[in-house]
């Protein structure tokens, strides 16, 4: 059925880490896309729009990385990408949640597309690899990117019930880093198929 196949799917080493990556990734963004503009509205002179324009600007960005960065990303070995990825990724949490201004807010932005496409470039280059039957890696990971997006948004809402809109990116912060780690030692520790194989 549907379950064991996606069991099975996950057994496999690579499988497991591009989508676990993938879903912290994806959670991230659906913080920043949820929150940013909140933010913006919060700080003095800001507004609503300006919330926007940092929101497309984000998405501007994620694309350039992607077509333009693409080639020398892919050639970067996996661990080193990731590494550069939550690099930047926890900068710009940083920079966006002790931002005072559009520009702080832009630069954090930028940071988090990079990181984003950064990542995203070495799961789909690590996945391209596998073989047998494409389409089902690509539902997968098509779900794990739904999911961390929603689980983002849900989970940042909570928090703010707790904390201001704007210090839920620095609390974020731990939560990645912790999500980074576990799917570290995951990978690291845990027995997987050796060859992946696709009903």
């Amino acid at each position: 059925g549907m379950w064991s196949e996606l069991i099975q799917m996950l057994r496999h080493r690579d499988v497991m880490e591009s989508c676990c990556i993938e879903l912290i990734a994806a959670a991230t963004g659906g913080l920043f896309a949820t929150f940013i503009i909140l933010t913006a509205m919060e700080l003095p002179g800001l507004t609503a729009q300006d919330g926007v324009n940092v929101l497309l600007f984000q998405g501007t960005v994620v694309m350039l990385t992607l077509v333009a960065g693409g080639k020398f990303l892919s050639g970067l070995r996996k661990n080193i990408a990731y590494g550069v990825g939550a690099t930047t990724g926890v900068l710009s949490l940083l920079i966006i949640g002790m931002a005072g201004s559009f520009l702080s807010l832009v630069i954090g932005a930028m940071l988090l597309s990079f990181a984003t496409g950064c990542v995203h470039v070495v799961n789909v280059m690590m996945l391209s690899k596998l073989p047998g039957d494409k389409s089902k890696i690509s539902g997968l990971y098509g779900l794990c990117a739904m999911l961390g997006g929603t689980a983002g948004a849900v989970i940042g809402s909570v928090m703010t019930k707790f904390m201001t809109v704007q210090f839920v990116f620095l609390a974020w912060i731990p939560v990645l880093v912790f999500a980074g780690i576990a799917v570290f030692l995951l990978v690291r520790f845990k027995t997987y198929n050796s060859i992946y194989t696709s009903g």
